[in-house]
């Protein structure tokens, strides 16, 4: 809340691309033949990232938290 809106923004969009990258990584090539098991837990972990994202994302009177919850609820979107 109190950091500078670029580091704001460059926080929001290259942490999550980043984690996402990674997250990517250890399922696709560490463990490729446990999929079936890691599946299932990705998606809720989108869904929940999804709304939760949202609806706190739509009660935040300051611009930067709002941006915070939408980023989450966007992390969702990319899983």
């Amino acid at each position: 809340q109190g950091a500078p809106t670029p580091v704001t923004a460059f926080m929001a969009s290259v942490g999550k691309i980043a984690a996402f990258a990674a997250l990517l990584r250890i399922m696709l090539v560490a463990l490729p033949t446990r999929a079936d098991d890691w599946r299932p837990v990705i998606w809720v972990l989108a869904i929940a990232s999804i709304v939760i994202g949202s609806i706190l994302a739509v009660v935040q009177t300051d611009v930067k938290r709002m941006l915070a919850f939408s980023s989450i609820s966007h992390a969702g979107f990319i899983l």
